[in-house]
C-alpha cells in the first residue's frame, strides 16, 4: 500500500496528520485475519517546507526501530518525506533515483517546464499527462480556485490571530508593570 501525500503549507500538526492516515491505511485486517497478513505500507509525502528545521534534509525516511540498538521493529510502516525546498540536499543517490527531478517537476510553474521534464521519463509523462487533464475539467479548475481562496482567507486569518496574541502580550506586560506600580 503507497499513500502518496502532497502538503504546501507547513501545519502544526503535519507529523500526527500522517502518522494517522498511514496507520488507517496500515489497519487493514478483519476479525479473525491473521496479523501476518496485514500488508506493509508507505507514505510518501512531498512538502513544500522543511519538516525538522533542526534537522533538513531533501529526503529522509522513517521508520520503527529501538531507539538504543537501533534494531528495526518492524519494515511495514515507512514514511519518507521529499522537502521540495531543500533540493540542494539531494544525495548522489536521491540524483540516481531522479527525486530531484521530482521536486522539480512538483516545482514547475509552466506546462513547458514540465514537458523538458518528461522529455525522456514515461512516468512524468504520464503524470503530467494526468494533471493536464484535470486542469481541463471546469469543475476540478473551479475546486481548484476554491481550495487557493479558503488558503488565501486562511493564511490572512492566521496572520491576525498571531498579531492578536502579540498585542495580548504586550497588554499583559503592561499589565504586569503597573500591577508592580500599584504594589509600590
Amino acid at each position: 500500500m503507497i499513500d502518496l501525500e502532497i502538503q504546501v503549507i507547513r501545519e502544526v500538526w503535519w507529523t500526527d496528520r500522517s502518522l494517522s492516515y498511514i496507520c488507517r491505511e496500515f489497519d487493514q485486517l478483519n476479525a479473525g485475519m491473521p496479523y501476518t497478513d496485514a500488508k506493509p505500507v508507505r507514505q510518501i509525502a512531498f512538502c513544500d517546507f522543511t519538516l525538522f528545521n533542526d534537522a533538513p534534509e531533501f529526503y529522509a525516511t522513517y521508520k520503527l526501530i529501538n531507539i538504543k540498538s537501533d534494531k528495526v521493529y518492524s519494515e511495514k510502516i515507512i514514511i519518507s518525506n521529499i522537502d521540495l525546498t531543500r533540493p540542494d540536499l539531494a544525495t548522489d543517490e536521491d540524483r540516481r533515483y531522479g527525486l530531484d527531478k521530482w521536486c522539480r517537476l512538483f516545482k514547475a510553474t509552466t506546462w513547458e517546464d514540465m514537458k523538458m521534464l518528461a522529455e525522456n521519463n514515461a512516468v512524468m509523462g504520464k503524470t503530467i499527462s494526468g494533471v493536464w487533464q484535470l486542469t481541463e475539467e471546469e469543475r476540478i479548475r473551479e475546486q481548484c480556485r476554491a481550495r487557493e481562496e479558503w488558503l488565501i482567507n486562511d493564511k490572512w486569518k492566521m496572520d491576525k490571530i498571531a498579531e492578536q496574541k502579540k498585542e495580548i502580550d504586550k497588554l499583559q506586560q503592561e499589565i504586569e508593570h503597573l500591577k508592580e506600580q500599584i504594589k509600590k
